[in-house]
């Protein structure tokens, strides 16, 4: 059944901005005097700031995560006109525009998403934009899928998520939608639909 609802991520999925977040992580820390050695992606893809750092920085005190959360969200702020689209997202987004409803749904503050998304892709219309703040529990959690579907009244068999990480098809799955794992990163997910780039979704047949 050809899904007529496409629900995106954002960081990694809308915007390349996974590895620009992890370089920014990688400054703060050693600037700080932390020797956090090679950091993994896997250890912020699809996870808030507030758990990340603790992914990357275990044993540590409240006040220093809020310190370097606030330091490495303050960098982003600053450098943020360098993250460009991920590629073929807005080949993708101009195809499916007229027949297609799109929406996303983030860990990501809306208002960033909108921002981002209002430079790149001015001619798109987004059914609706969640991020940080608009659901009770962040991904992992169901919570923002589940809120989406609440707000939007898209029915999850008319519908797929495209997410870039285990915590983000983790929460998809457990809305009860279907996911389609775009696999950037080399992270391998069972028993999950997987395709390695944009182009790729089209190529599952379920768009």
């Amino acid at each position: 059944m050809k899904k007529k609802n496409i629900i995106f991520d954002f960081d990694g999925v809308i915007a390349d901005s996974e590895f620009f977040q992890l370089k920014i992580w990688d400054e703060v820390l050693r600037e700080l005097g932390y020797d956090v050695g090679e950091l993994p992606i896997s250890a912020i893809a699809g996870i808030a700031d507030e758990l990340a750092i603790r992914n990357l920085l275990p044993a540590q005190s409240p006040a220093i995560y809020k310190k370097l959360v606030f330091e490495k969200k303050q960098r982003c702020q600053r450098q943020k006109l360098d993250i460009e689209p991920v590629r073929g997202i807005d080949e993708f987004l101009a195809f499916h525009q007229t027949e297609k409803s799109f929406s996303i749904c983030s860990n990501s503050p809306a208002s960033e998403i909108k921002e981002f998304t209002e430079r790149h892709f001015p001619s798109i219309a987004f059914q609706k934009i969640l991020g940080k703040g608009d659901f009770s529990k962040e991904k992992p959690d169901p919570a923002p899928y589940l809120k989406l579907i609440e707000i939007t009244g898209i029915l999850p068999d008319e519908s797929v998520v495209v997410e870039d990480s285990v915590a983000g098809v983790k929460a998809a799955r457990a809305a009860g939608l279907h996911v389609i794992y775009l696999d950037r990163y080399g992270i391998a997910i069972p028993n999950v639909q997987s395709v390695s780039s944009i182009r790729g979704i089209r190529e599952t047949g379920i768009i």
